[in-house]
């Protein structure tokens, strides 16, 4: 069995070197190099998917279309990925892999609607593509309860119904959307002057959103002013003494708090 190790890197708020959208990028490194040498090898490997990802099929053939060249475990991590993505609502159009010059680590850059889902979608993908080439190993699982917790997880995270209505419409016109935060249901359409943000059926000409839903929530605050590139305080929200304590070594003292059980140096 083909060995790899995932290593999770940066996100890109915006276009960025590697594609043209807002994405998430990972450095795969592989212990040797390993290729599918035809389509016919690749879609073989995959099959024991295709019930559970009725998209994967699809999704491969038009690749392998437009490539004539072996496939790489990277791609077919990125592919894989893509699907999940898809199959939870989240498409990712935009992708890429950029192979190293030793053969065996690759950049994987991944478009984004929602950065936990993304994130949470490759862990699944690697996950999946391991049980696939070892299928009767000891620690090997069903592809379905591999993607259980991830089918928890988009639940968890879905849009509202109105939200949702909402950013398909945007889709439908090309119009970039993504979450302000994997936590918050407030959504901004658009990037730039041209932005806006909603949240359910509320706009950001309404107060309501700024005082309630942004300024109201202090670590959701911070993360946007950072994202912004503002200078902001280390900030993590804990839920106990415990981890209050964790927190402050791992941030460094002095810290403290911003609100009850919210510290920050």
């Amino acid at each position: 069995m083909p060995s790899f190790t995932l290593q999770s890197g940066r996100t890109f708020s915006g276009p960025n070197l590697h594609i043209a959208a807002q994405a998430v990028h990972w450095r795969l490194r592989c212990a040797e190099p390993f290729a599918w040498q035809s389509a016919a090898e690749l879609l073989a490997f995959a099959a024991p998917l295709h019930e559970l990802l009725p998209r994967l099929r699809g999704h491969l053939e038009s690749a392998l279309e437009q490539r004539q060249s072996q496939t790489s475990i990277a791609e077919f991590l990125m592919y894989l990925t893509m699907t999940l993505q898809a199959h939870a609502r989240h498409p990712a159009r935009l992708a890429r892999v950029t192979p190293a010059a030793n053969g065996v680590s690759y950049d994987i850059t991944c478009e984004y609607r929602d950065e936990s889902v993304a994130r949470l979608a490759m862990d699944t993908a690697a996950q999946l593509t391991r049980t696939l080439f070892a299928p009767e190993a000891p620690a090997a699982r069903p592809p379905g309860q591999i993607m259980a917790p991830f089918a928890r997880h988009v639940e968890v995270r879905g849009l509202d119904q109105t939200t949702r209505a909402l950013v398909e419409a945007a889709e439908r016109r090309n119009i970039p959307w993504f979450r302000l935060s994997p936590n918050a249901r407030i959504v901004q359409l658009g990037r730039g002057r041209f932005s806006r943000r909603l949240f359910e059926s509320m706009i950001d000409t309404d107060s309501q959103i700024s005082a309630r839903h942004l300024a109201a929530q202090k670590h959701l605050t911070n993360q946007i002013l950072r994202r912004a590139g503002l200078p902001v305080p280390r900030q993590t929200v804990v839920s106990n003494a415990a981890g209050a304590g964790r927190a402050a070594a791992a941030v460094g003292f002095p810290v403290c708090p911003a609100r009850k059980n919210r510290f920050v140096p």
